[in-house]
C-alpha cells in the first residue's frame, strides 16, 4: 500500500477522498483474511476485460446495492449509462467469484476431498464451498455458493465497520488528537437563521480546478476532477435547454483577443 501510493517518498500526501482509501484497505482485509482471495493494492494487476479494477468493481456494488434490488433486469437493457455500469460491475464481480470456486473445487477434487489446510481450511469462503461438495442432501448448488459468497463479502464490509467502531468504544486510547477533528458537529441555528452556501467560491479552488480565474468548461468533465466537487455546479433547467453561445468578435479581434478580455479577470 505504502509502496504503491508512493507515500514512502513523497513530503506531502493528499487524500481528496479518504473513503478511496479505507474501502480499498476494508476489502484486501476481508477478502484476505475471510476468503483467501488476495489482490494487489494496485490496480493495474487487476484489471478486468472491461477495463475495470477488482477495488472498482467492488465500490459500485457497495454504492448500487438499493438501485440492482430495485431495478428490473429488463431495466439493464436500456441506454442509460448508470445502469450499464452497474450491471458490468456486478458481472466483472460474480464473474470473478465464479472462477474462484471453479478453480478451488477442482484443487479440492485433486487433493482428493480436502481442502487447503492450515487456517485457511477454516476460511468462510472454504465452508462455504465445503457445504457444496460434501452438503448431501442440503448441499449447496451453484447459486447459493455464488449468493452466500457474495453476500458474506459485501455485508461483512459493512459489519466489519461497526464491530471495530464498538470495539474501539470499549477500549481507552489515551491519545492525544492534536492532528484532526470530529468531521461532524453540532451547529445551533437560532430560528429565522439563513444559511447560505457559497456554490460559486467551491468552483475557485485551485486544487480541484487549475486556473479557477478563467472559463474552461473542461473543469467539468468527469476525467478532470472529482465528482463530489462539481455536483452543485449547474442547475438542471440550463441542461435541458437547448441553447449555444457564439463570441461576438469585433472587427479584426482576434479569439484570443477576445478570450484575454472576457474570460481572464481577477477576483478582488
Amino acid at each position: 500500500m505504502i509502496e504503491s501510493e508512493a507515500w514512502g517518498t513523497s513530503k506531502i500526501v493528499k487524500l481528496p477522498v479518504t473513503n478511496d482509501i479505507t474501502l480499498k484497505f476494508t476489502f484486501n482485509v476481508i477478502s484476505s483474511c475471510t476468503f483467501n482471495l488476495r489482490f494487489a493494492w494496485s490496480e493495474a494487476p487487476a484489471m478486468f476485460d472491461q477495463g475495470m479494477s477488482m477495488h472498482e468493481c467492488f465500490r459500485i456494488v457497495l454504492n448500487n446495492l438499493p438501485l440492482r434490488t430495485l431495478a428490473p433486469s429488463w431495466a439493464y437493457s436500456l441506454p442509460i449509462p448508470l445502469l450499464r455500469h452497474v450491471d458490468m460491475g456486478y458481472a466483472q464481480l460474480l464473474g470473478y467469484l465464479k472462477s474462484q470456486i471453479t478453480l478451488q473445487r477442482e484443487q479440492v477434487n485433486n487433493e482428493g476431498g480436502n481442502l487447503a489446510g492450515g487456517h485457511d481450511a477454516n476460511a468462510l469462503f472454504n465452508k462455504i464451498l465445503r457445504a457444496n461438495i460434501d452438503g448431501g442432501k442440503f448441499a449447496f448448488d451453484e447459486g447459493k455458493v455464488v449468493g452466500n459468497t457474495f453476500i458474506s463479502l459485501t455485508a461483512g464490509h459493512a459489519s466489519a465497520a461497526v464491530l471495530v467502531q464498538e470495539a474501539i468504544q470499549d477500549i481507552h486510547l489515551s491519545i492525544t488528537n492534536k492532528m484532526t477533528r470530529e468531521k461532524e458537529c453540532d451547529v445551533v441555528l437560532k430560528k429565522g437563521t439563513v444559511a447560505v452556501v457559497d456554490v460559486v467560491g467551491m468552483h475557485y479552488n485551485p486544487r480541484h480546478f487549475p486556473s479557477p480565474e478563467a472559463f474552461k468548461p473542461s473543469h467539468w468533465e468527469a476525467n478532470t476532477t472529482s465528482e463530489l466537487n462539481v455536483f452543485v455546479g449547474f442547475g438542471q433547467v440550463m441542461l435541458l435547454r437547448n441553447w449555444k453561445v457564439k463570441v461576438d468578435l469585433k472587427e479584426g479581434e482576434t479569439p484570443d483577443q477576445w478570450r484575454r478580455k472576457n474570460l481572464t479577470v481577477s477576483a478582488n
